[in-house]
């Protein structure tokens, strides 16, 4: 709760500050008050994508109510696999990906909210840092274990089996 809070104080900082800057120059003119209204409004979309993953997070926690399609377009160069496997006890799932060299320390760290690697907690625009954290939490729901293991040359190997 500390992470959410801090994550969601950030902008409407940022936020005030803006507003209260604005207010307070008394040579503002309707095109300067108009530049801080649009970066209040971007501030507002990157609270409300938070706020959107923190309602999944907690939603995933219940278990699948519905059902939807989803996107799984790669970035430029890279690429996703998905395979499954079916044992007598169990049925896995295991997603493996390109992307940037992770460390043990940080692959530890990716499954807690709001953790991202490197810079990408300093930039906006990049995730909130919730997606393995969905994924821990939905597995969790269903009695599934996860087990995580970086790719030397970068990237992810995850996978979930289900009793």
């Amino acid at each position: 709760m500390a992470n959410a809070s801090h994550e969601l104080r950030t902008p409407l900082a940022a936020e005030r500050t803006l507003v209260q800057v604005a207010l307070a120059d008394p040579e503002a003119t309707a095109e300067t008050l108009r530049s801080t209204c649009q970066q209040v409004l971007v501030l507002g979309d990157q609270q409300e994508r938070l706020i959107e993953a923190l309602l999944t997070l907690a939603s995933s926690e219940r278990g699948v109510e519905r059902w939807e399609p989803f996107d799984l377009a790669n970035l430029p160069g890279g690429w996703v696999g998905i395979s499954t496997m079916m044992t007598a006890d169990q049925a896995t799932i295991r997603v493996s990906n390109t992307g940037p060299v992770i460390t043990s320390d940080e692959l530890e760290r990716l499954f807690q909210p709001f953790q991202r690697l490197g810079q990408a907690r300093i930039r906006p625009g990049d995730g909130h840092g919730l997606g393995l954290a969905v994924v821990h939490a939905i597995a969790t729901a269903h009695g599934a274990a996860v087990t995580a293991a970086a790719r030397p040359a970068g990237g992810l190997d995850i996978e979930v089996g289900f009793p």
